[in-house]
């Protein structure tokens, strides 16, 4: 018994030791920092990445182009108000501008003053033939600066001009300006300006072109243009006269038995009266013509006659087969180019044969210088003209 007892105790004895040595050795564990706890192994299979998506780019947008800027529209220059012709050949219509003087003008595409181009003027048949350009009313009492370029190809120096024509208060014609300069030697351009005064007395004013004898001649960079602020008094006043007012006046009867020709030269057209009517004494004579514009004219200004009815009625008689024809030229208010209308043609005449013809015309409304001629198509005929009957109808009441 008491052995079993000594047995027991030596056993609780034994546990007690190994406990405390399971404690000393816990807190050595503990304290030793260079132990490492043991590493989870990795597991051997690679994790399952996650899947790379190719990142979705952001669209590419078109790039939104700046708007190109809209141009400011290149302004047109607008026209110099003392600029009253400029002509330098560039474009074929120009040569329409210039009118026939006697002469033809056509436009050239060969050695221009400074371009392949310029105006000929040809067929000249008297050394005042040639062209001209009408000066609008509104530039009568302005003085002008006329500059252009001249050359010709004859063997010796001539005179290449721009003269001035106008009609004077007396109804005469005169051409008192003239814009030379030294004569112009063969195959050469040579440069001419000069100031034209257009007088505050003159009535259809046109600068000229003209040259010594029959010789062609060329033009180019025409420029006229008004002398700014500068004044051309009149000069013609000691020949105003007092003119009747003929607007009311409905018809003129010819039979040239009072010796009253009523008609006057146009170009080398001379008219006289002379013996040997249609039906009575005496006729007017039509001699001395050189072109087909020539003949006999007489200025109907002073009928007023703007948008009024012309009617004429006359016998005539040539010494050759052709026709003789009166013509209205219109000179209009606003500038424009003037006009050649037909009023009666004959048709063929059988030489030595009276013929009578009739015809009728409307005038412009803005016509205000009605200019009635005879003319023939050919050139030299002289003709006899008689029994003249023209007639207008009536003016429009004044409002």
């Amino acid at each position: 018994m008491k052995l079993k007892k000594l047995m027991g105790m030596a056993l609780v004895s034994s546990l007690a030791i190994s406990s405390f040595a399971a404690c000393g050795n816990d807190k050595e564990t503990n304290s030793d920092p260079t132990t490492q706890p043991t590493a989870t192994t990795a597991p051997t299979e690679a994790p399952t990445e996650a899947p790379t998506e190719a990142p979705t780019e952001a669209p590419t947008e078109a790039p939104t182009e700046a708007p190109t800027p809209t141009e400011a529209p290149t302004p047109t220059p607008e026209a110099d108000p003392n600029t009253l012709y400029d002509y330098d050949a560039s474009t074929k219509s120009q040569s329409l501008y210039f009118q026939d003087r006697g002469g033809i003008v056509r436009w050239v595409s060969t050695d221009g003053h400074d371009s392949e181009q310029c105006f000929l003027i040809t067929g000249r048949s008297q050394n005042w033939h040639g062209t001209y350009l009408s000066v609008p009313d509104e530039y009568i009492g302005k003085v002008l600066h006329v500059s252009y370029w001249a050359k010709h190809t004859v063997s010796e120096p001539i005179m290449i001009s721009c003269t001035l024509s106008v009609i004077k208060p007396d109804g005469n014609g005169a051409w008192p300006e003239r814009a030379n300069n030294e004569a112009v030697p063969p195959n050469e351009w040579t440069f001419i300006e000069a100031d034209i005064p257009v007088y505050a007395d003159v009535t259809t004013p046109m600068l000229c072109w003209e040259a010594t004898d029959l010789n062609d001649f060329y033009i180019d960079d025409v420029l006229v243009t008004v002398v700014e602020g500068a004044v051309a008094e009149a000069q013609y006043q000691d020949l105003v006269v007092e003119k009747p007012d003929l607007s009311g006046v409905e018809s003129v009867s010819l039979t040239f038995n009072d010796e009253n020709l009523f008609f006057g030269n146009r170009g080398d057209g001379t008219p006289a009266i002379v013996s040997g009517g249609h039906d009575d004494d005496f006729a007017m004579q039509v001699t001395g013509r050189s072109a087909s514009w020539n003949g006999a004219q007489v200025d109907l200004s002073d009928y007023k006659l703007a948008g009024r009815t012309i009617n004429i009625s006359y016998w005539v008689k040539t010494e050759e087969a052709t026709e003789v024809n009166v013509t209205l030229e219109e000179n209009f208010s606003d500038g424009s180019d003037t006009a050649y209308n037909r009023l009666a043609s004959s048709g063929d005449i059988t030489p030595g044969e009276w013929v009578q013809v009739t015809g009728t015309i409307e005038v412009g409304a803005n016509t205000v210088k009605p200019i009635l001629y005879f003319e023939s198509p050919s050139d030299t005929a002289s003709f006899t003209v008689d029994e003249v009957v023209i007639s207008f109808s009536p003016a429009a009441a004044a409002e």
